[in-house]
Order: C-alpha cells, then structure tokens, then sequence
C-alpha cells in the first residue's frame, strides 16, 4: 500500500495584528542612535488563540500522517503588506517576513515533509510581484535543503497518483447561507470541462470554508475552499462581507494507491459578533 499525505492551510497574514503569530519569532526594536535590540512580540487575544488553533492542527495532521509522507501547501496570503497598515504588528517589512516564515518553521520539524508549494497570494498582501513569497521559501531552502520548497502561482501538480489544482483566488463561497457552495459547484463543473483528470481543487481568499463534491463520469471530484488562520482583518472584513463567524484551520488528504481516501478537516468555528443583552 502507497499512503501519502497533503496538508493544505491559507491566508495567515503574518504581520497582521489579528493574524498568525509564532510566540518564537524574533523581531528587533531600533532606538533613537540606530542600535537593534532583539524582542519577542507579545502575542494578543486573538493571536494567542490561532497559535493555540495552529499548533493543535499541527498535531492532529501529524498524528494522522504517521510516518508517511507529507505535502504541505500554503495556499497564499502568507503575509499582511501594507494596504491595511492600520492593523500592523511593525511598520517594518522584514517583520512581516520573519513572522511568516516563522509560522512555517513548525512544519519543517517534521522528518516526513518532503515538499512544500507556498502559492503566491494577493498583491496587496505579498509587497508586488510575490516579493513575500519569493523571499520566505529562499529563507526556508537555505535552512532545510533536504525539503523541496518552491512558490508557484497556479500549480496543478501529481502527488501519489491524485492531480492537485491549486490557486489562491477562486469561486466566492456564497452570497447566503442556503447558496453556500453553489458557484464553487459551478466553477469546479467548468474546470472538468476543460480538465476531466483533475481530482482535487484548492482554492482560498475568502476566509469561509466550502466543500462540493461531484461525480463525474463515474469518478468523485473535489473542490475546497479553504479557512484561515486570521480573525476579522480589514480584508477579511470586506472578502466575507462582515461574516458573524470565521473558519480557522486547515485540511489534510488522505492518498492511497494513487486514489484520495479520506479528508482530515480541523476547522474552528469562530463567533466574531460581540454580544451585549440590553
């Protein structure tokens, strides 16, 4: 029996005060003559939370894993940038990159991760042109050689046998609860009349959860759009349309003999309305 796993996880926006924020990063303060003094930032509420969401995740995927091996993906918006400067943990770029490569460090602890595809994101959150991207995956190759790290823009890549589309923008999840999944169904509908090989979408942006399935042809196709692991930004404020809950966590795929078996969803439901009796 051939046994992979994928681990696939989104928009942590590091950098951003309500986003995700490893308690180990080291970030420096400057004072008035220049001089650079190192400093754990302190993680808030929220950020104590997803780190907690997180690491927990973490775990649960690599119990499910076992010695097998891993892909991880992170499907865009790995950082903030600056268009949302208000909600900034440092006005400083490199921050936005230690904390985002960080975040990923914990992955890289595992002995079975074998590859990671860190897809290019939002421009308003990468700093142009994937700079953020590009950055964080040369950090994290310089590190751990041994683990295949590239940043793609759109990837449809084979791994164990089952064909993975990935992309950071794609359908809206639903303009009403009882829509929820319905242009997700649609889209994933076209993509098979232009590629009926494809067996697993991954798409992301809009901080909501969505999963569709569909036979086609006698063979089970899957879109997900994947949560978050960042509370209610400016951004996800206006991509969810002021949702009175977020999804945080990640999903992980199950292959075995070149067919997708079974889906480990870690998935948060967060109430983010603040409640007041009157």
């Amino acid at each position: 029996m051939m046994r992979k796993i994928i681990a696939v996880h989104s928009d942590t926006h590091g950098g951003c005060r309500v986003g995700l924020l490893n308690p180990a990063t080291i970030l420096y303060y400057e004072d008035d003559n220049g001089n650079l003094s190192p400093y754990h930032p302190k993680l808030n509420e929220s950020q104590s939370a997803l780190w907690k969401y997180y690491s927990d995740d973490i775990e649960q995927v690599k119990k499910f894993a076992g010695d097998d091996e891993i892909l991880l993906i992170h499907n865009g918006d790995m950082t903030h940038g600056k268009k949302y400067a208000r909600q900034l943990v440092s006005t400083r770029d490199a921050d936005q990159i230690m904390i985002a490569a960080e975040n990923l460090r914990p992955w890289y602890a595992l002995p079975n991760l074998k590859h990671v595809r860190i897809v290019a994101g939002t421009g308003a959150h990468n700093f142009e042109e994937n700079s953020a991207e590009i950055m964080i995956a040369q950090m994290m190759t310089t590190e751990k050689q041994a683990v295949d790290t590239k940043v793609i823009r759109h990837g449809l890549i084979e791994f164990g046998g089952v064909k993975v589309d990935c992309a950071h923008h794609g359908p809206f999840p639903g303009s009403r609860d009882w829509l929820r999944g319905n242009v997700a169904m649609f889209y994933l509908r076209d993509m098979l009349y232009a590629d009926s090989t494809v067996d697993l979408v991954l798409r992301s942006h809009y901080h909501q959860r969505v999963k569709v399935m569909l036979d086609w042809h006698g063979a089970t196709k899957t879109l997900m759009i994947t949560p978050s692991y960042c509370m209610l930004d400016d951004h996800a404020l206006q991509a969810t349309r002021s949702a009175a809950t977020s999804d945080i966590g990640m999903y992980a795929y199950e292959i075995i003999d070149g067919k997708l078996h079974d889906i480990l969803e870690c998935v948060h439901h967060i109430d983010l309305r603040a409640y007041e009796r009157i």
